[in-house]
C-alpha cells in the first residue's frame, strides 16, 4: 500500500549512497515498479540504467519482460515495438556479440510471440540462441540461452525437445530453477525412476531447496502407483520416514519429509487419518525451524 512512498524513498537512497552501491538500489527500484505493475516507471528507470550498464544481462531481459507487459496493456502503439524488434534484428545481423543475440533473441520470444505469426517468430528466437549455445566462448551466457530455448518450444506447444534442452542446461547450470523444470519434465514424460534417483542427488547438493524435496516425494508417490498401489508397501514406505524422524527429533526437515510423505500418500490413498498426522507434522517442523525459517 506504499509502493510511491518505497520508490522515493529507494530515490532518496540512491542519492546518498555510494557511487558503486547506486546500481543495485536502482535495480531495486526497477524491480519495485515491476512488481507492482507500473511497467511504464519501470522502462523509463531500466533505459536510464541500461544507457550506463548495457551489458547487464539481467536489465537486458528484466527490461524485454517489461516491454512485452506494456505491449500486452496497449501502452504504445504497435510500431514502438515493432521498431524494437528491428533494431535488435539488425544489430544480430551484423555480429557475433552474445548479449546482442541473446536480447534479440528474447524479444522474438516476448514481443515477436505477439506482433509475428508462430513459424517467424519461433525460427527467429531459436536462431539466436543456438547461435550462442554453438561457441562454447559465450558459457556464460549459456543459462540464458537455455531458458529461452525452453520457452519457445513451450509457447510454440512444441514439447518434443523439453527433455533434450532441459539435459543440456541442468548439465551447464546448476540452478534450482533448471533442476525443478527438469525434475517436472521427467514426472511429464514418465521417467520416473531416472527422476527419483535425480531428486536425491539434487537434495543432496541442496538439502534446503524444499521444492526439490517435495518433487522427490511426488516421484516417489508416482513409482508406488506405477508399480501397482500397494498400500501395505505404501505403509511400509511411511514407516521408513517415521524411522528417519525417530532417529532425527529435531530435524525439520526430516520432520518436512515425514509431513510432505504424509500428504502425497494421503491424497493417493483418500487416507483422512493420514492428513491429520500430516498437519501436526508440518506443525512439528515449523516449530523444529523457528531458527532457521
Amino acid at each position: 500500500g506504499f509502493y510511491v512512498e518505497a520508490l522515493q524513498a529507494l530515490e532518496r537512497a540512491t542519492n546518498l549512497c555510494e557511487p558503486d552501491k547506486a546500481v543495485e538500489l536502482e535495480g531495486r527500484r526497477i524491480h519495485l515498479a515491476f512488481t507492482h505493475n507500473d511497467f511504464e516507471v519501470g522502462l523509463d528507470l531500466g533505459t536510464k540504467l541500461l544507457d550506463a550498464n548495457s551489458d547487464d544481462v539481467r536489465l537486458q531481459l528484466q527490461q524485454v519482460r517489461m516491454l512485452r507487459h506494456l505491449l500486452t496493456d496497449k501502452s504504445f502503439d504497435v510500431d514502438f515495438f515493432e521498431d524494437i524488434l528491428i533494431h535488435w534484428q539488425d544489430k544480430a545481423r551484423d555480429t557475433n556479440d552474445p548479449l546482442v543475440l541473446l536480447r534479440s533473441s528474447y524479444n522474438y520470444l516476448y514481443l515477436g510471440s505477439h506482433l509475428l505469426d508462430s513459424s517467424m517468430w519461433t525460427y527467429r528466437a531459436r536462431e539466436g540462441f543456438n547461435a550462442i549455445l554453438s561457441d562454447k566462448e559465450f558459457l556464460r551466457y549459456f543459462p540464458h540461452a537455455y531458458q529461452g530455448l525452453y520457452m519457445v518450444y513451450l509457447m510454440d506447444y512444441d514439447y518434443t525437445e523439453l527433455l533434450g534442452i532441459l539435459r543440456d542446461w541442468v548439465r551447464h547450470d546448476q540452478s534450482l530453477r533448471s533442476r525443478e523444470l527438469y525434475l517436472r519434465e521427467l514426472i511429464r514424460c514418465g521417467y520416473l525412476d531416472e527422476g527419483y534417483q535425480t531428486s536425491l542427488d539434487y537434495i543432496r547438493d541442496s538439502p534446503d531447496a524444499l521444492e526439490l524435496r517435495d518433487l522427490s516425494l511426488q516421484l516417489e508417490v508416482a513409482r508406488w502407483k506405477r508399480a501397482g498401489g500397494n498400500h501395505d508397501e505404501a505403509l511400509q514406505i511411511l514407516k521408513s520416514y517415521q524411522y528417519e524422524c525417530q532417529n532425527h527429533s529435531d530435524d525439520a526437515l526430516v520432520t518436512l519429509d515425514m509431513a510432505l510423505a504424509l500428504y502425497h500418500f494421503g491424497v493417493a490413498m483418500q487416507s483422512q487419518e493420514m492428513y491429520s498426522k500430516c498437519s501436526k507434522a508440518f506443525q512439528r517442523a515449523l516449530r523444529q525451524s523457528e531458527n532457521h525459517p
